[in-house]
């Protein structure tokens, strides 16, 4: 059982040496002090193991890791931080300022996702008389399962404290006494002539239409911040623009910008149709289910090529040299799946009929004759809801490649013939098979249904206008941008390739 030591605000024989020391807050602008773990004093209520000697609050983990202020994840192996604090605990460092001067202190901080309602109260007292100068509250969010993977925030003290020796103090707190408060490491005291605070408050329109992500992820901040803000739309919606009370209407996404007053941002969402209509394309954006896999969308251009003038006949000598005979853009795709991945869509019969399925696919490479293949179901979308496991399918069939396409982006047509179907909601279910597990089987760029040559009006692929000069780019391991051309190993379009 956890046995708890009064210790009021007595020093303990534990504590560094230096956490004696006064600490100096540097006033010249941009400059800050950093306090380390190392430097703290613990006082008031003290966990103690069962021989009644004080636990140790310091931890130093390999694994550690830090968010730096662009949410980047930064290694952090020889960090020190304050850990394993209860309900009622303290931590205190000394500090002393020059001059009258307002504060931002910045902290890196956890709290664990099994351990919810923590917070902390930090104060600044006068170091002689004890007496607390600046106080306020800070509610600590679930940000990690991992008690050393850490995130940025911070508190500001608005109003001028006079120059003068303080104790800075956390008081850890937490709903559930015997489960830890949130832990913290990297304090940095920033001293500012004055600060205006204000907030940011997030919306969604309609609320269950998404999501938004703020960078730095809180929602009060000093006037003159740079923020950013990302809309996600949810399963069944697309996000269509902003909303700040301030601008006109945009549709940025993600949006940066400096706040400097008080905003309500918010997202609007629309829904969307969540079946593709047959006859007609598939429509990988909106229609996928429960897929384990993912749609692709490059961010740069992918290079794909135009499947209607696609050689089939192309020599193994010439595979590196294949021409560009179509338009690069940018398209969603089915791709990087390995076996017994999965995706589902929800098609809309709207006519019966005897229905032919055109698709193209690309498969780059056969090894030790090690051929992929792609098993097509349909059913019909009741009786699969129902119970997936005892539903029949109405057709099913399953494609085996001949020859490879020698090139990721490089897409052939395939037709599967004679699909009988009758007028309603339908289940199409793809599976991905490989023979040997964790090896890609392979990628399709579209699917479309019709009745003999009426295959609705709504083209498969909206190619994308570009510079040439951009339409393909390549990078060395370091993540430079090199010439295409560049002998070696590098990765062009997301994909590792040697050139000799």
């Amino acid at each position: 059982m956890k046995k708890q030591l009064l210790l009021g605000s007595a020093l303990l024989a534990f504590a560094f040496a230096s956490a004696q020391t006064v600490q100096n807050i540097p006033t010249a602008p941009g400059t800050t002090l950093r306090i380390s773990a190392e430097d703290v004093k613990f006082d008031a209520v003290l966990e103690v193991d069962d021989n009644g000697n004080p636990i140790e609050h310091f931890t130093k983990h390999e694994k550690m890791s830090y968010l730096d202020e662009n949410g980047k994840k930064v290694a952090a192996p020889d960090e020190v931080y304050v850990n394993n604090t209860h309900d009622g605990e303290a931590a205190s460092w000394f500090v002393k300022s020059e001059t009258e001067s307002c504060y931002v202190i910045r902290f890196q901080y956890s709290s664990k996702n099994d351990a919810p309602g923590a917070w902390g109260t930090f104060k600044l007292l006068d170091k002689a008389t004890k007496n607390p100068v600046w106080e306020k509250r800070y509610d600590a969010a679930a940000v990690q399962t991992a008690s050393y993977a850490f995130a940025p925030t911070e508190v500001y003290v608005e109003t001028p404290i006079p120059a003068g020796e303080y104790i800075f103090k956390v008081e850890f707190q937490q709903e559930d006494p015997l489960k830890p408060s949130f832990r913290m490491c990297r304090v940095e005291f920033e001293a500012r002539e004055e600060i205006q605070e204000v907030n940011l408050m997030t919306y969604c329109e309609p609320a269950e239409g998404g999501s938004i992500t703020i960078t730095p992820s809180r929602n009060k901040f000093i006037s003159g911040t740079e923020v950013k803000a990302q809309a996600i739309a949810n399963t069944g919606y697309k996000f269509v623009g902003w909303d700040n009370g301030i601008d006109d209407p945009f549709t940025t996404n993600p949006y940066t910008f400096v706040i400097e007053e008080d905003i309500d941002l918010v997202a609007n969402f629309e829904e969307v149709q969540m079946w593709s209509d047959v006859p007609g394309y598939v429509q990988f954006e909106n229609t996928r289910l429960v897929g384990q896999g993912k749609v692709q969308y490059d961010s740069h251009q992918i290079k794909f090529y135009n499947p209607e003038k696609a050689n089939d006949d192309i020599a193994e000598k010439d595979k590196y040299d294949i021409p560009h005979p179509g338009a690069p853009g940018t398209v969603p795709w089915l791709g990087d799946y390995r076996n017994n991945q999965k995706e589902e869509f929800d098609i809309n019969v709207t006519e019966e009929g005897v229905y032919n399925f055109v698709f193209h696919w690309s498969w780059k490479e056969a090894k030790n004759g090690e051929t992929p293949s792609l098993a097509f179901s349909i059913f019909d979308k009741a009786a699969y809801e129902e119970d997936p496991a005892t539903a029949m399918p109405v057709w099913e069939d399953t494609f085996t490649p001949e020859a490879v396409t020698y090139n990721w982006f490089f897409f052939k047509e395939q037709k599967l013939e004679n699909i009988n179907l009758t007028k309603g909601h339908k289940i199409l279910h793809i599976d991905f098979k490989e023979p040997v597990a964790n090896k890609y089987t392979m990628n399709i760029l579209d699917m479309k249904f019709g009745i003999g040559d009426n295959y609705g009006s709504e083209a498969a692929i909206e190619e994308v206008a570009v510079d040439a000069d951009k339409a393909v780019r390549a990078y060395n391991l370091q993540g430079i941008e090199v010439p295409a051309t560049t002998k070696g190993l590098i990765i062009v379009d997301g994909k590792k390739v040697y050139n000799k």
